[in-house]
């Protein structure tokens, strides 16, 4: 009787020991799924912030002159530097609604971001008149090419195809149109999370998402023919022509009316957008007006 009753204490002696071996490398293993999927989720909300933010700044109009001398050329001049930091303003707003899903920009928090202050680099500083101060801070960056923001622990983040340039004055060759048709807007978002397993530093999380502006793609008006009587009158495009009634090799060709689309020497051809009343010609016969 003694001995089995001392044989089960021994076993229940050696379940807790077991236990006691095993638990604690059971709970890292789970506490290192929990971290592994709490980092991934941070970087694709984050990723999402920061590629969301980018695509809405391709679309916004971001060439003006904001040196000095432009903002304080006339009224006009100051209202469009004005509109300029609002645009910036509602870019760094969307990145920042999504990124505060998962982050903070304040010293609590497992995501922390941090905070960049733009416009106050020398030869980047943002001058409107009547106003004292003109830069941004915000839990992302958006950067022009050649611009660089100053995050909230003192590190420069500069853009990552055009290093740091002055922006271009009021007189100069130099445009923003042209350094936007070679290098790309950046939205840069920066952040570190705390694991939950113990002993374990904080990683980093680093975003950056490029986009494109092609200006010269963007509001191409329209090509319209003007009658000898004035006004303006939207061209309809002329019918497709039968094949069997073609002019042969011999014939020669009619003069094209002002603003009608030349399909046989446009230049892109008719097929492109860019080409409004011939959108969807893809060939045409020499000579012959672009059809539907």
């Amino acid at each position: 009787m003694f001995t089995f009753f001392n044989r089960r204490i021994q076993a229940r002696g050696a379940t807790a020991v077991e236990a006691a071996l095993t638990l604690p490398i059971f709970l890292g293993f789970v506490l290192i799924l929990l971290d592994l999927g709490g980092y991934f989720f941070s970087y694709c909300v984050l990723s999402y912030a920061a590629h969301s933010a980018v695509q809405e700044a391709s679309k916004l109009e971001l060439e003006e002159k904001t040196d000095p001398t432009s903002c304080a050329k006339s009224a006009e001049f100051t209202q469009k530097c004005k509109n300029f930091r609002k645009r910036v303003l509602e870019v760094l707003s969307t990145a920042d609604d999504i990124a505060d899903l998962v982050s903070s920009t304040g010293g609590n928090g497992r995501v922390i971001r941090r905070q960049f202050q733009h416009f106050s680099a020398v030869g980047q500083v943002l001058t409107i008149p009547g106003e004292q101060a003109s830069s941004v801070i915000a839990g992302a960056a958006l950067l022009r090419p050649g611009e660089q923001a100053t995050a909230s622990d003192g590190t420069i983040l500069t853009h990552v195809t055009r290093p740091f340039e002055a922006w271009p004055e009021a007189d100069s060759v130099d445009n923003w149109s042209t350094r936007m048709a070679q290098d790309p807007l950046q939205v840069s978002i920066q952040a570190t999370y705390q694991p939950l397993t113990p002993l374990f530093e904080r990683v980093p999380i680093n975003i950056t998402a490029l986009a494109f502006r092609k200006t010269a793609n963007f509001a191409r008006p329209p090509r319209y023919y003007t009658p000898s009587g004035g006004g303006s009158a939207a061209l309809t495009p002329s019918p497709t022509p039968d094949p069997a009634t073609l002019p042969t090799a011999t014939a020669t060709a009619t003069p094209l009316p002002v603003g009608w689309c030349d399909c046989c020497h446009a230049s892109p051809p008719c097929n492109d957008i860019k080409c409004f009343t011939c959108f969807g010609r893809t060939a045409c016969a020499s000579g012959s007006f672009c059809g539907t």
